[in-house]
């Protein structure tokens, strides 16, 4: 029974609320890690995108929020050898809700923090998913080096030339330009070395006739690939080979459950169908959020008392005793939890706490109605999902 301990430490699962740990490198990040987001809502702040099943390996995005708080841009900031930063895309900056000087000072917190790169410690290869104002800008290239980060280069390609030209670069700036050009489809227009493994970038069509698609070969593996889109999903360019995850520019980082069984579910189960269907749902519990299941006692002669009970088995066949069947296996299987309340308070609110460790963990779960008669419900098996 997977995960039980985390169920069981503490009090009861549901009734408690936690967070996973980020991988990080100093006690001081703010950094969340993304398997938290349970869906792309807008949220500003960093998160550790991890890319190993263990979370010991990945990177980071800083979310820029546009001043009408309708969209985010992803800052998406990633290892280099030699103790060199990518950057991917720049921001709203000046149009952002934060203000350029709070956006930036967010990357910074992030390099210092959570990646150990404090001012003049890493130089910083930046890269434009495409040339528009929201992904490449001289803003957050001037304010990052106030706070005292050098540049070794702006990579854009050269079809977003016309765009990136218009914005008021200083000369300084100017002078870090590394314009590429190439338009063919999976094509590597320039790579760096990253203890992530190989990072290079392939033109998208599409959205800008310059915009890029970051390709990461995670630990040098070209079969398990992840991209980050330059620009909006589609264009005529084919999947990369291996590409095993895509990332958007805009929005909240969402990472699927790496098993396609951590759906969230709530199941009847009734045995051999002779106990009432009295336990009842109309959601299934998910990380994060509550899950409400309800004790019908209406038409229960006498019913003072609800009692959910929880156990990680189920037995099959049920073991048939004067109040009905019983369905859970309490040999095999580990307590979870024996919840009562008065029959006038019919819906029992379980809180599931925001952990992903808690992804595709399964409880079945048994109502009793006690007064008058004593009756044994039906039983629900559920799954956590996201």
């Amino acid at each position: 029974m997977k995960r039980v301990s985390k169920w069981i430490a503490g009090l009861s699962i549901f009734a408690t609320a936690g967070t996973a740990p980020a991988q990080q490198t100093d006690v001081a990040c703010q950094a969340t890690n993304a398997r938290l987001n349970l869906n792309r809502d807008l949220k500003p702040g960093t998160d550790f995108v991890p890319i190993l099943p263990d979370d010991s390996l990945g990177f980071h995005v800083s979310y820029s929020v546009k001043s009408d708080n309708s969209f985010t841009v992803g800052i998406f900031i990633l290892p280099l050898e030699n103790n060199e930063v990518l950057i991917f895309g720049a921001g709203y900056a000046e149009n952002s809700m934060q203000g350029k000087e709070a956006e930036a000072a967010v990357v910074d917190a992030t390099l210092r923090d959570c990646m150990g790169y404090g001012p003049g410690m890493s130089t910083i290869h930046l890269v434009a998913p495409h040339g528009h104002q929201d992904h490449i800008n001289p803003s957050f290239v001037q304010e990052m080096v106030d706070l005292g980060h050098s540049f070794a280069e702006i990579v854009y390609h050269k079809g977003d030339a016309v765009w990136i030209d218009q914005m008021d670069w200083t000369p300084d700036q100017r002078s870090l330009f590394n314009e590429i050009d190439g338009s063919i489809c999976g094509s590597n227009l320039i790579q760096f070395a990253s203890p992530l493994g190989k990072i290079w970038f392939t033109p998208r069509s599409g959205h800008t006739e310059g915009s890029l698609d970051l390709i990461l070969d995670i630990e040098n593996d070209a079969t398990n690939r992840l991209l980050i889109r330059g620009s909006v999903a589609g264009g005529q360019c084919p999947p990369v080979p291996g590409l095993q995850l895509s990332l958007d520019a805009h929005g909240t980082v969402f990472l699927p459950p790496e098993d396609g069984s951590f759906r969230a579910r709530a199941e009847v189960v009734n045995g051999a169908g002779i106990n009432r269907l009295c336990l009842i749902t109309d959601s299934a519990p998910r990380v994060g959020g509550s899950w409400n299941t309800m004790i019908d006692a209406q038409g229960h002669a006498g019913a003072y008392g609800l009692v959910l009970i929880g156990y990680t088995a189920v037995l099959s066949p049920g073991l048939q005793i004067p109040y009905g069947e019983f369905l859970l296996d309490t040999r095999g299987g580990t307590f979870l939890m024996c919840l009562s309340q008065p029959a006038s308070t019919p819906t029992f609110i379980l809180n599931v706490p925001a952990d992903p460790n808690y992804l595709g963990f399964e409880a079945w779960f048994q109502g009793l109605i006690l007064g008058g008669t004593t009756e044994l419900c039906n039983g629900l098996h559920v799954q956590i999902g996201a």
